[in-house]
């Protein structure tokens, strides 16, 4: 019984992903009271079925405060990332290569500390190229970079609604080879100071394999000595947009996060 509703919980709560992001958000930040004004504040913007389904998450027995509201993984595989050329500051026009590459269908998995092998799956991936400084209040929706991957030009370069910093890459890997490999290429177009944040994605099965994976997810870290913390504190503090103070440094050290400046 309790496997079945585990199950089940999973299933409910990869489908509302996307549409519940923001209340999720909310709750991993905050407690019980939280979620009831979140709701409150989505509930013009969601249906009549979504908005009951993420009643029906919560009905499933989550201990507030304590646990995810988000699906757990059942591997969190890290990995490291190469960046080049290494600089401090870029010019417009540039080339900034993310490359991954392995010799096998395998990934160090970080829970039980050993190397998995994973030849069913390919990863779905997400980028952010992120403008850091300065950010004018009437800033209007744009792309800061252009992108190059395999798939072509800008092919999978999104920008969020109403975003004044953000802009998204989405990369699928191969499926049909027995090693992941990708390379993806940012190119500025504009000046100011960014940064490329917490590439990462999930492993996705191959739909020509038999086996089913686990939900699993991988989170990289660049492969760098230095990633620009100097350039990121160069930023007026007013100006740094951080929700807790010092949370970008950390994430600067913990190689998730790598600062630049373009002229």
């Amino acid at each position: 019984m309790v496997k079945t509703l585990k199950s089940a919980q999973h299933g409910l709560l990869r489908y509302t992903w996307v549409v519940l992001t923001r209340i999720f958000l909310k709750i991993r930040q905050h407690r019980c009271k939280t979620l009831v004004v979140a709701i409150k504040f989505m509930r013009p913007k969601i249906n009549f079925v979504i908005f009951t389904l993420a009643i029906g998450i919560v009905s499933f027995g989550f201990q507030c405060g304590k646990e995810d509201l988000i699906p757990v993984p059942e591997n969190r595989f890290v990995e490291k990332l190469s960046l080049f050329p290494y600089k401090k500051t870029y010019q417009r026009g540039d080339t900034i290569w993310l490359q991954f590459q392995t010799a096998s269908k395998t990934l160090f998995e970080s829970l039980t500390n050993r190397v998995i092998p994973t030849d069913s799956t390919f990863m779905a991936l997400n980028f952010l190229y992120q403008k850091r400084y300065p950010i004018p209040f009437n800033a209007t929706v744009d792309t800061f970079c252009y992108t190059t991957t395999s798939f072509g030009l800008n092919q999978g370069l999104k920008i969020p609604p109403a975003s004044r910093s953000d802009n998204f890459l989405t990369y699928f890997s191969d499926c049909n080879s027995n090693f992941y490999f990708f390379k993806v290429g940012f190119i500025p177009k504009t000046t100011g100071i960014y940064s490329l944040n917490w590439p990462a994605g999930e492993l996705v099965d191959c739909p020509n394999k038999v086996l089913k994976s686990t939900y699993s997810i991988v989170n990289f870290r660049f492969d760098l000595a230095d990633c620009n913390k100097d350039v990121y504190v160069s930023i007026p503090p007013a100006s740094r947009g951080e929700s807790v103070k010092g949370y970008t440094e950390k994430e600067i050290d913990n190689k998730k996060v790598f600062v630049f400046k373009v002229e």
